[in-house]
């Protein structure tokens, strides 16, 4: 294809499917981010990352305890205030959040740490969920981790291509694909 207009439908479909499963297959390096984030005084509340959360901390290095309600704090109409000591995942058709017990009386650098889900990043470096346009990235930092995640992604693009195993060219692919894959977690 000589534009990104001209590649077929299907050659994009079997790239974002390839892409989904090879991201997920094992828990890369890269996939790994930590931000930090102010959670302003008498807010309870900051926006989940797009992505797996494996750790909640305060910029002291404390680790905060993951629950699933507050206890009897849920049922009370009065904030209770002080330094956060938990927390718990919020879900619902505006967002994902992450509330804290009990609401800061002053700000509170946060330290989230979580696995992305961003796998891919515009043409500016905005992380997106997948790549959708000609100029998008796959969202890995390191030069070599990026090249051998994006041999493996073509090899595996190739096999949902081709998706009859009784194919000639499905098993070398395949086999390909694997050692690739192996190349990449290494």
């Amino acid at each position: 294809p000589k534009t990104f207009d001209d590649v077929l439908e299907t050659s994009k479909i079997a790239m974002q499917q390839a892409l989904i499963e090879l991201w997920h297959t094992y828990p890369f390096t890269f996939k790994k981010v930590t931000r930090y984030q102010v959670l302003p005084a008498y807010e309870s509340a900051i926006e989940a990352p797009m992505g797996t959360l494996t750790a909640v901390c305060l910029e002291n290095g404390r680790v905060l305890e993951q629950v699933e309600t507050f206890g009897d704090m849920d049922d009370s109409e009065t904030p209770v205030y002080g330094t956060p000591e938990c927390y718990r995942l919020v879900q619902n058709n505006t967002g994902d959040k992450i509330e804290f017990y009990p609401t800061p009386l002053e700000p509170v650098t946060i330290g989230i740490s979580y696995d992305t889900a961003c796998m891919a990043r515009d043409k500016s470096g905005t992380e997106r969920v997948n790549l959708s346009a000609q100029n998008d990235t796959i969202n890995i930092n390191g030069a070599v981790q990026r090249e051998l995640f994006e041999n493996a992604l073509i090899l595996l693009t190739e096999v949902y291509l081709i998706q009859d195993s009784s194919d000639e060219n499905y098993i070398p692919y395949f086999e390909a694909y694997q050692r690739a894959l192996r190349l990449l977690i290494n």
